[in-house]
């Protein structure tokens, strides 16, 4: 039997969906605390911290994950798939209601999304195939795709107001077009530099010099796909 709607904060996603869709990950962060290197959060996703980074859970509903770096250098903590389980030609979504990075010189990158690769330092490289919402060093808050050679930027930086969003990524087509959405208002379509191999899904945050950057509000990320055959 199909499955139901799941609502948060006005944003309906298909979790679990139909019988053609797959869910990969979910978490509410409403677990322990969260500082062991790759410890299992919820469904799928797990957490990566290194040098003198952390994520701790508070309150909320549910729970709410905050990410510190720590006064290390090029410290970062993230929280992803354990492996590369998304597919572009799958449709896939992903979901996440968190606090986007203000302007603050030490901070390397805050982003959520789909990424090649776990290491945070890699999502600010534009030959990494991604796709994500992303906070950089000047404060400028986007929504970014990158096929692997170049980017396609939108600039987003009206919604980076220090409050808490729901931020939605859908992808269509069989990867042709992604669209990212703001408590559920479309605010940017891209059609290039997309991606095309296996990525990852999630979210994280990097300092660049010896200063504790602190990203809050983490409250839930979701991603589904999908199904059958690649």
């Amino acid at each position: 039997m199909a499955r139901g709607l799941r609502r948060y904060g006005g944003i309906e996603t298909w979790l679990d969906g139909l019988r053609d869709r797959a869910l990969l990950a979910f978490t509410d962060f409403g677990g322990r605390a969260l500082s062991t290197t790759t410890e299992g959060i919820d469904i799928g996703f797990a957490n990566f911290v290194d040098g003198s980074a952390s994520i701790a859970t508070g309150g909320g509903a549910g729970g709410v994950a905050n990410f510190a770096t720590g006064s290390t250098g090029d410290s970062q903590a993230a929280v992803l798939t354990d492996d590369d389980c998304v597919l572009f030609a799958k449709n896939p979504r992903f979901l996440i209601q968190y606090i986007t990075a203000s302007l603050q010189t030490q901070l390397k990158v805050n982003a959520a999304g789909f990424f090649e690769t776990q290491d945070c330092s890699d999502w600010v490289t534009a030959t990494q195939e991604k796709a994500c919402f992303r906070s950089l060093t000047n404060g400028d808050f986007e929504a970014v795709t990158g096929g692997g050679s170049a980017e396609t930027v939108t600039n987003l930086s009206a919604f980076n107001n220090g409050f808490g969003i729901y931020a939605e990524i859908r992808v269509s087509g069989d990867g042709a077009t992604v669209e990212f959405f703001i408590d559920g208002a479309l605010v940017a379509t891209h059609t290039t530099n997309l991606p095309s191999g296996a990525l990852f899904a999630g979210a994280g945050v990097e300092n660049n010099t010896t200063f504790n950057v602190f990203a809050a509000g983490h409250d839930m990320m979701a991603v589904e796909q999908e199904r059958g055959a690649t």
